[in-house]
């Protein structure tokens, strides 16, 4: 396993997903809303599909991400 490439492919797919999600995440206004649902899943599709050798990395980034899509409607004014 090309583990830099690894790294790469789980970041860049986090990073467009988030890109994707954050105008999405405007019109969310609860925890159960269908989009936030299919975003959070999106996410966690990345996490599954990591290879095994770089799992907690992809995790980790995921979670970092889904939070921080989640304070943008949480908490927007």
């Amino acid at each position: 396993m090309d583990e830099k490439r690894e790294y790469y492919k789980v970041l860049t797919a986090i990073w467009k997903l988030f890109k994707a999600s954050m105008e999405e995440v405007s019109s969310i206004t609860d925890a159960y809303d269908p989009k936030w649902l299919r975003i959070v899943a999106d996410f966690e599709t990345i996490y599954k599909d990591a290879p095994r050798e770089i799992k907690p990395y992809a995790n980790d980034m995921m979670l970092v991400h889904v939070k921080a899509l989640e304070d943008m409607w949480r908490w927007k004014k």
